[in-house]
Formats: C-alpha cells, sequence, structure tokens
C-alpha cells in the first residue's frame, strides 16, 4: 500500500498500530472460517459425487472454490514471510495484506452464498 493511500486512510480514520493489528485480527478470524466452511463444503461435495443435470455448474464451482482455498493458503504464507522478515513490525505491510485478505473474504462470501442456495 503506497503512503499517499495510507494517509488518505489515515486522515478519515485514526489508523494507530492498535487499529491496524485489531483490524487484521477480525480480518484473518474472517478467512479462517470462510477457509473452514468452504473447505468442509468442497470435501463433502467430493465425498458425495452426486450426479445431476447441473454437475458440470456444480465441478466448475468446486473448482473454482478450491482455487480460492488455495489463494488463501497462499496468502496466509506470503503474509507469515513479510513479517519474518519485517523488523521492526511494518504496518504498512500489516495494512496490505489486510486489504489482500479483505478481499478474499469477500469472494468467499459470494461462494457461500452460491452453495447455500
Amino acid at each position: 500500500m503506497g503512503t499517499q493511500r495510507l494517509k488518505q486512510v489515515s486522515e478519515s480514520y485514526e489508523l494507530t498500530p492498535d487499529r491496524i493489528l485489531v483490524n487484521w485480527t477480525f480480518s484473518i478470524a474472517s478467512l479462517h472460517q470462510h477457509y473452514t466452511t468452504l473447505s468442509n463444503y468442497v470435501k463433502k461435495a467430493n465425498e458425495q459425487k452426486r450426479l445431476s443435470t447441473d454437475s458440470r455448474l456444480r465441478n466448475s464451482c468446486i473448482e473454482e472454490i478450491a482455487g480460492l482455498l488455495a489463494t488463501m493458503e497462499e496468502e496466509l504464507s506470503k503474509f507469515l514471510c513479510d513479517i519474518d522478515q519485517a523488523n521492526p513490525p511494518d504496518y504498512q505491510t500489516l495494512l496490505f495484506h489486510t486489504e489482500r485478505i479483505n478481499r478474499l473474504n469477500q469472494m468467499a462470501l459470494t461462494y457461500r452464498a452460491l452453495v447455500a442456495e
């Protein structure tokens, strides 16, 4: 995240280190919840392997969800590498990863809504 963007965000919303950590904590908790729910759905769907008229659509959706799960894992790995390399803690890196995690959470919400139907 660029310094200009950080300035814009902090002008309208006081972005203290504590607030950055709280935002990240909520984002990562949501990521975990979405990951667990979608992962369980994919496992269950693969176990059932029901044939239906919409099996192509269903298989496509499962493949997309599996891709999202892999992306979530990759993002978490990138975050851990970046944080391990940061000394002292780099809050801009934490903001960047929180933003990416929030985007993944939005995608996960969309898939959760689709599979709930």
